[in-house]
């Protein structure tokens, strides 16, 4: 028999239920209970919370799982293998499939019992309940600190630094916070931004003015549209007026204070705005997360015009397509500028003669500083499709690139029938706990999984996933290349490249191009 044992640890620390513990205890009750052990497969993931199960060792686990590497899976707590309904019964799913047996030893939950398996169930409810109730916890304090106007810690923005405050608490005990104070050199190149975006409503405008100017950031770096819009988009800046006040209304955000303390003598602080994942990038939560208080620094800008600026970006952000996204230039996000390493970007120049078709060119994005020639686009991107269209008759090469849109394809059907199952699984239980208030949070998981499968049909149903002589075509493009591709659309001819071509250089005079690695 071979016997795996997972184990895992939110936190690097010292104490608690360390991994070498958790793993000792659940070999010394292996040996217990059983006497033919052949051997035993650790897994072991410290410093990543029950919540996320993008974990090396436990998707290592699953694969292996997947492959019968093992007879059984002991673990020391039920919540160290998962916090998720769903998560937990896809796991016990593919672990009944595989005929792989479950022990947890501090619930004593063993499935080679019926009883088992029935508590199991239960207890990653009641698990996935505790989480929920957790986020709640910490969302009611977040609202007791935001009344505070308090800075919670990170870096502070562009304007602005730390300072602490003592202050006597209802305990009568002296406790320290920190505030933002300003900086007012910094804040006056904050307002020349805000200013001058208005006056431009454009970001790119924007930063060539802060390059030939020499207006850089706080850390002596140039400005780039991203660190730009962090700081047109920061409500730190707002003055906390009634105009801010309706906006954050209307957004469903969660305001501490009453409307009347919306005077505008005071600035907006917003708690709970980002979701830090480990493994993932920093990302903006909905605003219906957020929790926006009144904070003790002064504001900067007026509401209505900090506002007129969201809504200036955010029709930019409809209208404009991101850098490396164009369906025009079919090579934007694989064009590099040879000189400063920095992708070309798209410019539209005047109309095609008889045509509604624009000509447009390749640009360096570091225009204002590097000299590198613009590239006409109609030009570049029929030569490289000419060049494909010789050397692209390798079957072989062919293969491997398609496989990767094949494989996205494939992982889809996969999702949506594990999905199915999941809603199978919790559908069973809807009569078992009817009565019980467990099943709104099993009729919610099937609601979310429903949701998540429609947007996975729409995925299989839009026309390059769903196109099945698409894909076929493509892999016997060493018969018809030549056809076949110039009936694509932008979009899709894009797709291709992207699986076949590494990155593209220009350096004013010769085009380089180098091909993925296989």
């Amino acid at each position: 028999m071979n016997i795996a044992i997972y184990s895992r640890k939110s936190r690097f620390t010292p104490t608690g239920e360390s991994i070498q513990n958790q793993i000792k205890l659940c070999k010394e009750h292996a040996y217990e209970k059983f006497k033919a052990i052949h051997k035993f497969l650790i897994y072991e993931d410290e410093g990543f919370s029950g919540s996320n199960t993008h974990r090396p060792a436990y998707e290592k686990m699953i694969l292996d799982a997947q492959r019968k590497e093992f007879d059984m899976l002991v673990c020391y707590r039920l919540d160290r293998i998962s916090r998720n309904v769903s998560d937990f019964s896809y796991l016990m799913q593919l672990f009944k499939k595989n005929k792989i047996e479950f022990i947890s030893l501090k619930e004593n939950f063993d499935t080679s019992t019926s009883m088992g398996k029935a508590m199991l169930y239960i207890s990653s409810v009641f698990s996935q309940f505790e989480k929920e109730t957790i986020q709640e916890r910490i969302k009611d304090n977040l609202i007791e600190l935001s009344r505070t106007g308090r800075w919670l810690g990170g870096m502070t923005p562009t304007g602005f630094e730390s300072i602490p405050v003592f202050y006597i608490n209802q305990n009568n005990h002296t406790k320290q916070m920190y505030q933002l104070a300003p900086i007012e050199k910094e804040l006056n190149t904050v307002k020349l931004l805000f200013n001058k975006f208005l006056e431009f409503q454009s970001l790119s405008l924007l930063k060539s003015y802060c390059n030939k100017n020499l207006i850089h950031t706080k850390t002596g770096k140039d400005y780039y549209e991203h660190s730009l819009k962090l700081i047109l988009t920061n409500p730190v800046y707002a003055m906390a007026d009634i105009n801010i006040y309706k906006y954050f209304l209307n957004k469903k955000v969660q305001i501490s204070n009453s409307k009347e303390d919306f005077n505008g003598e005071y600035g907006i602080m917003v708690y709970n705005k980002k979701k830090v994942e480990k493994g993932k990038s920093i990302k903006t939560k909905n605003m219906s997360d957020w929790i926006c208080t009144i904070g003790k620094h002064k504001g900067l800008i007026e509401g209505k015009d900090w506002i007129f600026v969201q809504n200036i970006l955010t029709s930019k952000k409809a209208k404009t397509p991101r850098e490396g996204t164009s369906e025009t230039g079919i090579l934007s996000g694989l064009l590099l500028c040879a000189h400063c390493n920095k992708f070309m970007k798209i410019k539209y120049g005047q109309l095609i003669k008889n045509t509604n078709q624009r000509h447009y060119y390749y640009i360096c994005s570091q225009k204002s500083k590097c000299q590198c020639p613009n590239l006409s686009g109609i030009l570049i991107d029929q030569l490289v499709i000419n060049k494909f269209k010789q050397i692209l008759s390798s079957q072989t090469i062919l293969n491997i690139d398609f496989s990767k849109i094949n494989s996205s394809y494939g992982n889809l059907l996969c999702k949506l029938e594990n999905n199915n199952k999941k809603i199978q699984n919790l559908s069973n239980q809807i009569s078992i706990y009817k009565n019980s208030s467990l099943l709104k949070y099993i009729l919610q998981e099937i609601k979310n999984l429903h949701k998540e499968n429609r947007q996975i049909k729409n995925l299989l149903n839009s026309p390059i996933q769903n196109d099945k002589n698409f894909f076929h075509n493509l892999n016997n493009v060493s018969i018809d290349f030549s056809t076949q591709i110039d009936h694509l659309l932008n979009k899709e001819k894009k797709i291709f490249l992207t699986n076949i071509i590494d990155r593209i250089s220009w350096d004013g005079e010769e085009v380089k191009i180098y091909l993925s690695t296989p």
